[in-house]
């Protein structure tokens, strides 16, 4: 999850393509959603529910999505 945030992230930023921004705002969406289904599914056991490493690893990659999307929309 947020292994592919970090470097496609960083592949964005080192490319500076409008089509790799793309694919990290999409990558990133998708392990958005991804990461929350993870954190309710650990909520919904009997175990002792989702780590903080879990919860900061998707509050980093919902904050990645919006980056990426916002920077995706205004070059279109």
């Amino acid at each position: 999850m947020t292994g592919f945030a970090v470097v496609v992230s960083a592949a964005a930023l080192l490319t500076r393509l409008w089509a790799v921004a793309w694919l990290a705002a999409f990558g990133c969406g998708i392990s958005s959603v991804n990461g929350l289904w993870a954190i309710w599914s650990q909520q919904t056991g009997a175990g002792a529910g989702p780590g903080f490493g879990m919860v900061l690893g998707v509050i980093a990659v919902v904050l990645l999505t919006f980056v990426w999307a916002g920077a995706a929309l205004r070059r279109a």
